[in-house]
């Protein structure tokens, strides 16, 4: 199980691609927000298969301009389930 307790916001199609979107408030889009798509982008694996899908993160600033940005290094699933693995030996 991936055992991930978040809420995916947004998901929308660009071109060729699914994109997953964790939306965020405030003036820095957190490095956490790469490894919470990367569980997102594992579970909708599981359900859709080999299908062609990235991750973003859309930062909502308090000035009211936004900035998405993609997350596309694949050692962030990896770091994922380090940090699953790691709870779930924690838990025991």
């Amino acid at each position: 199980r991936l055992c991930d307790a978040g809420t995916l916001d947004r998901v929308y199609r660009d071109k060729d691609f699914l994109v997953l979107v964790d939306i965020q408030t405030g003036d820095t889009l957190h490095r956490y927000k790469r490894i919470q798509t990367a569980a997102y982008l594992m579970a909708a694996k599981l359900v859709m298969g080999p299908a062609p899908i990235r991750r973003a993160g859309l930062l909502l600033r308090s000035d009211g301009s936004a900035h998405l940005e993609y997350f596309d290094d694949p050692k962030d699933e990896i770091i994922w389930l380090s940090a699953l693995n790691l709870y779930n030996w924690m838990s025991k």
